[in-house]
């Protein structure tokens, strides 16, 4: 089964006329981890949430926070609100971004009052409900044809964009050929014409 480290729920800021977030919730399952290295992967996994939640544009964004780590971040902004899941390399891409999606719309009708001006870190959104839902539907099936079928999709629709664009260039090069065509055919008439001029004049 697919293991998520941690989901959080950030706003971006500015520190010191640097891009910043401020947590205001998060929630982590540590306890698959080796027990000398849990406060070490606590520290990371916030610092990590932070460091992609300061950054983030619009569009999800997914990777490796350092090549030497077997877990990928994934992020997701909706205005100012941040949603971040740091899970194993197992974890399908295309059930982050569709459970990030879901959860953001979730959790603005439970933000605190005074979310928009918090300045320093809170615990006020409980995101232990999200992540059970994260790890419980990654392993289903049903979610696994849903993640075989939208990449299948996305597939379908490069290829249908590469052949149209190969379309398109095809019609310029026809219609070019025809210019050159039609440019080639008066050349020849033009050199006849002269040619016959010349004739008569000898």
């Amino acid at each position: 089964m697919s293991n998520v480290l941690a989901v959080a729920l950030l706003r971006q800021t500015v520190k010191k006329n640097q891009p910043s977030a401020v947590f205001l919730g998060l929630s982590q399952d540590l306890s698959k981890l080796n027990s000398l290295v849990r406060s070490k992967a606590g520290e990371f996994v916030r610092f990590a949430c932070r460091q992609t939640a300061s950054v983030l544009e619009d569009k999800p964004v997914h990777g490796k926070f350092d090549q030497n780590m077997d877990f990928i971040v994934h992020g997701l902004k909706c205005g100012k609100l941040c949603m971040v899941v740091i899970s194993n390399q197992a974890y399908p891409i295309q059930t982050a971004n569709r459970l990030m999606k879901k959860q953001i719309q979730d959790v603005m009708g439970r933000l605190p009052t005074g979310w928009a001006g918090l300045e320093v870190d809170s615990n006020n959104v409980d995101l232990k409900l999200e992540l059970a839902e994260y790890k419980t539907d990654s392993g289903s099936q049903l979610n696994q044809l849903q993640v075989e079928l939208d990449e299948t999709k996305q597939l379908v629709f490069d290829n249908i964009q590469g052949m149209m664009q190969r379309n398109r260039k095809l019609d310029e090069i026809v219609a070019d050929s025809e210019d050159l065509s039609a440019m080639a055919k008066e050349f020849a008439n033009d050199t006849k014409k002269l040619a016959r001029c010349r004739c008569f004049g000898m």
